[in-house]
């Protein structure tokens, strides 16, 4: 507006108002004003690749899921889909199973059950346990959409120490299996998931001192340190 408009305005207490925008003068004032204001429009936010694996594998969001459910990770079941097609049937996989490619079990335990990644990979990361080496030289790429997920993942702080170490020898007979047909980085993934399990003791005392030591919980750490020493040797 006018500074002489505004001046005029405040004088009557705004009871010229209308008479003030019945004016073609003012009219063209205000079109004035609104041509010459400049709206900047917020910029698309879209969301950065996330990188796994030494950069072998990433993974962009394409639809994020609205709720937040369990994490995902060995011992879980998932029910996931490859194309965009709703009628499409889905595929089924427990995570670390030998029929789910390498790239896509990273990424199911990042993700949360109802997103839609798109996930690209090379080298051995391309292969599921069943697939034969040598990997493809070229990448590939699926469209990866997280149904659902069902069992618990198996988590070291709450299993005991006999789950422990029979899932620990289970990971390094797979690590073995993956060494003998050349897949040596598939084998080190194996044996150093085992090797993890192995990291979590008991305590063989109180802290107080003259205190008599716990020969359960060091019999159990025996037991634990056994189970890991063929695991470091591979």
């Amino acid at each position: 507006l006018k500074r002489a408009d505004l001046e005029k305005l405040i004088e009557t207490g705004g009871n010229d108002a209308d008479d003030l925008l019945e004016d073609k003068s003012l009219q063209g004032g205000l079109d004035d004003v609104e041509e010459g204001v400049t709206v900047e429009k917020a910029p698309e936010v879209k969301e950065a690749p996330v990188v796994l694996c030494e950069g072998n594998v990433t993974y962009l969001m394409l639809k994020r899921s609205s709720t937040r459910g369990p994490r995902i990770g060995d011992g879980c079941t998932i029910a996931y889909r490859l194309t965009d097609d709703p009628s499409e049937p889905m595929s089924e996989a427990e995570v670390g199973s030998a029929k789910l490619p390498w790239a896509l079990e990273a990424t199911a335990k990042r993700i949360q059950v109802g997103d839609v990644v798109e996930v690209t990979a090379r080298g051995d990361y391309v292969l599921a346990d069943s697939d034969e080496a040598p990997a493809p030289a070229v990448e590939r790429k699926w469209r990866f959409e997280l149904v659902s997920s069902s069992g618990t993942e198996r988590d070291k702080f709450r299993m005991s120490v006999d789950e422990r170490i029979n899932w620990a020898n289970k990971l390094r007979e797979h690590g073995n299996g993956m060494l003998k047909r050349g897949r040596l980085l598939r084998a080190s993934d194996y044996y150093e998931r085992g090797s993890a399990l192995m990291d979590v003791i008991e305590a063989e005392d109180s802290g107080v001192p003259g205190a008599k030591k716990d020969e359960k919980a060091a019999a159990s750490n025996q037991r634990i340190r056994e189970c890991q020493k063929p695991i470091l040797l591979n």
